[in-house]
């Protein structure tokens, strides 16, 4: 199985994070996220 981490910096904005999350696990992709300074994004935290 392909795996993807998408990193997200302070400027990111959700629906730009979300997007593309929720894009490729639709498409069979295990999807994870890292951010190192903003916390965490509604709708991430569930994923």
């Amino acid at each position: 199985m392909k795996k993807v981490l998408i990193i997200v910096g302070d400027a990111s904005e959700t629906l730009d994070t979300l997007y593309p999350f929720y894009r490729l696990q639709e498409a069979g992709i295990e999807t994870d996220s890292f951010s190192s300074g903003i916390g965490s994004l509604p709708g991430l935290d569930s994923a």
